[in-house]
């Protein structure tokens, strides 16, 4: 199966937390007892990663399928964001690349999503 690709923005100094739904080829949610997941976040001119996201699998027993995808807020707070402003007033951020790779109990590896990682800049301090 090849990576869906879903560009996300994550907000500096904010938690990020997204639930994914892990369905099958024809649309049946997955069991995912056994199965573990990683993500990178990762600076898109440079390749180093900034960051790691983490996972948690929701029990299976009532909710198949399903895995808590997220970054706290004293991660996100320390990944640099820059923002440049154009004259028309839109701005764009700081560009990453991140990736979510799935490891089934067999030790099979498929990578399940891809995509471009803007982080919004924290105005707001404490």
């Amino acid at each position: 199966m090849s990576a869906g690709t879903l560009n996300i923005t994550i907000e500096q100094g904010a938690d990020f937390i997204r639930l994914l739904t892990i369905k099958d080829d024809v649309g049946t949610p997955i069991n995912l007892t056994g199965y573990t997941f990683k993500s990178d976040l990762k600076d898109q001119t440079c390749g180093d990663v900034v960051a790691s996201f983490s996972f948690v699998l929701a029990n299976q027993g009532t909710n198949p399928g399903e895995v808590t995808w997220s970054m706290s807020a004293a991660i996100t707070s320390g990944i640099e964001a820059q923002c440049v402003v154009a004259g028309d007033g839109t701005f764009t951020t700081t560009p990453y690349l991140y990736d979510i790779e799935m490891t089934m109990p067999s030790g099979e590896i498929d990578r399940i999503m891809r995509g471009n990682c803007n982080v919004s800049p924290e105005v707001t301090t404490s």
